[in-house]
């Protein structure tokens, strides 16, 4: 599953492009091979570009312990940059004019403590939903799109445990009746001068408004995290 374009990602492919069509390393411990029959080893951390001529696409399974990004060729053969991310192995596709190819990538080194959140995405309702990709800084992300609040609230506790970056996105269906749900617990808590709006074409939901004690503004506050699960942006303004 690739997630789609975002402007941070269209940037990093920008910047990945130029970065493969430069003679030196990639970054730290990089390599370049061709792809071939041999298994990939590397370390975690550690990034390798590979030349595929003719390359169509590349299918990397979910939960992998890889990010596997096209680079560009630059005029040249596609280069796909892979990204060690955790201790395992893993098998990617990379589909050519002439076929379809799979390689091993085996992965050691110090385990990070991401194979429990790798192999969530492995399981649905993650899997073929979400993704856990690198940054322009590669540093682990996690991408994609999901339509069920509750499985949406318990993958953002879990990156959030392990400091993973969340870009994912809560679809639709979910979104619209997650705002008027958090508009219902205001009213019930009698915050009666904060709203609740917001698209899930431009997230997250904005809680604003204005309160007369630190102690109401607080009570806003514990209902976003508590129903919004990081989807919340809270403004609340406390009468002097």
């Amino acid at each position: 599953m690739r997630r789609r374009p975002t402007a941070a990602h269209t940037a990093l492919m920008t910047a990945l492009a130029a970065l493969a069509a430069s003679s030196a390393p990639c970054a730290a411990g990089a390599r370049q091979d061709k792809a071939g029959d041999e298994p990939i080893r590397m370390a975690v951390g550690q990034t390798r570009v590979i030349e595929v001529p003719g390359l169509e696409r590349v299918v990397v399974p979910p939960g992998s312990v890889v990010d596997v990004k096209e680079a560009g060729g630059q005029g040249g053969p596609a280069r796909l940059l892979v990204v060690a991310m955790e201790v395992g192995e893993a098998q990617i596709r990379i589909v050519t004019g002439q076929g379809v190819q799979v390689r091993r990538i085996e992965v050691t080194g110090r385990p990070t403590g991401l194979g429990p959140l790798l192999a969530a995405l492995a399981e649905p309702p993650y899997r073929d939903a979400v993704a856990l990709q690198t940054d322009a800084a590669l540093r682990p992300v996690l991408t994609g799109d999901l339509d069920d609040l509750e499985a949406y609230r318990r993958l953002h506790e879990r990156a959030a445990a392990r400091e993973v970056g969340f870009e994912v996105m809560l679809a639709p269906k979910a979104y619209a009746p997650l705002v008027e749900r958090v508009r219902a617990r205001l009213a019930e808590a009698g915050l009666s001068g904060v709203s609740a709006s917001g698209s899930p074409i431009y997230p997250p939901i904005r809680i604003t408004g204005r309160v007369r004690t630190a102690a109401a503004a607080k009570k806003a506050e514990a209902i976003a995290s508590e129903l919004c699960a990081g989807l919340a942006s809270v403004t609340i303004e406390v009468a002097r």
